[in-house]
């Protein structure tokens, strides 16, 4: 039935299947009554045999149709639950970047308040060691400084206002990223939530 009703209009195979179908049973029923007529029932019993193919023929194509409607009916719904949730999804997308980017905007003025306000306020002239900008660096690299640390000798040329604009700067770049993945996990969640709907 799908390759009929792949190029044929919807309007034309319907009637030609209803058609079929009552040319079936007036050819099935009408060779039924003329075969109990004397002078012709010959005639009937032998358009009988074809008016009953016609019959079988019709009720086989109904049922194909009636199974091919269903189906478009369903995959119509289908297709409508997809379209709404593309809408609820792109809407989500919007709300959650929103969220992220005002969130993440907001640690960037904190960060560069906290930056200025080291300039402004720090006004520490002290060096530090080499061996403190070496535990700083092995931190920021989440690894351990290792027994080198105890040979370490001398003053950087590191000065405390520059340590803390690091790590000051250091601290909003994490607050950034963990603002990033909340908003991958809130993303994920209403995405998964919203087209297991549609199922």
């Amino acid at each position: 039935m799908w390759f009929i009703t792949s190029f044929l209009p919807d309007w034309f195979i319907t009637y030609f299947v209803h058609i079929v179908l009552i040319v079936g049973l007036v050819t099935t029923f009408a060779s039924s009554i003329v075969s109990n007529l004397p002078v012709i029932s010959n005639y009937g019993r032998l358009v009988k045999p074809i008016g009953m193919v016609i019959l079988a023929f019709g009720i086989y194509l109904e049922g194909g149709l009636v199974t091919e409607l269903s189906w478009r009916s369903k995959v119509a719904e289908f297709e409508e639950k997809v379209k709404v949730a593309e809408a609820k999804s792109a809407e989500a997308n919007t709300k959650i970047e929103t969220k992220v980017v005002t969130k993440i905007q907001v640690i960037k003025e904190n960060t560069n308040e906290n930056k200025a306000a080291i300039t402004k306020y720090v006004t520490d002239t002290c060096q530090l060691s080499n061996a403190a900008v070496m535990l700083h660096d092995s931190a920021s690299q989440n690894e351990v400084s290792g027994s080198a640390i105890s040979t370490v000798r001398g003053t950087s040329e590191v000065k405390v206002p520059e340590l803390l604009t690091t790590v000051t700067e250091n601290y909003g770049a994490c607050y950034e990223a963990i603002e990033k993945l909340k908003a991958w996990q809130d993303w994920y969640k209403t995405q998964k939530q919203i087209y297991e709907d549609v199922k």
